[in-house]
Parts: C-alpha cells; sequence; structure tokens
C-alpha cells in the first residue's frame, strides 16, 4: 500500500538556517542524482549538464592531441 503522504528531502532545521532569504532547491525535480563527494559534501548532480561538460572537455583534449574538429 503507497503512502499518498510526501516526505521533504530538506529537513525543516536545515531549511532554516542555509535558506533563510532564497527557495531551497527541489530535490525531487532539480536533479537527477544527489551523492556525497570527497569531504562528505552533498553533491546535486544534473545528468544531462554533466554529459554535457564531460563531453566538452574530452572533445577539448581530443583536439589539442591533433585530433580534427
Amino acid at each position: 500500500m503507497k503512502s499518498s503522504t510526501k516526505i521533504d528531502p530538506i529537513p525543516a532545521p536545515v531549511k532554516k538556517y542555509f535558506f533563510r532569504d532564497r527557495q531551497p532547491p527541489n530535490l525531487r525535480t532539480e536533479y537527477d542524482v544527489l551523492g556525497f563527494d570527497a569531504d562528505h559534501c552533498l553533491v546535486k548532480y544534473n545528468v544531462r549538464a554533466i554529459m554535457q561538460l564531460l563531453i566538452k572537455c574530452e572533445l577539448e583534449d581530443l583536439h589539442e592531441m591533433g585530433y580534427p574538429d
């Protein structure tokens, strides 16, 4: 049986402390993946944007190694 109650992924004390003067992000809809980086900071991944950046960087590296545009 599914519950129709939606749980906010950002606890109220966190919102109160970090988002006093701005709207917090919608973690369910604005990001594809959430994770932690090496120093345990929360990282928000937008997979499409990351893939575009990685492809751009890889193409620049290939171009610098002599591959044609």
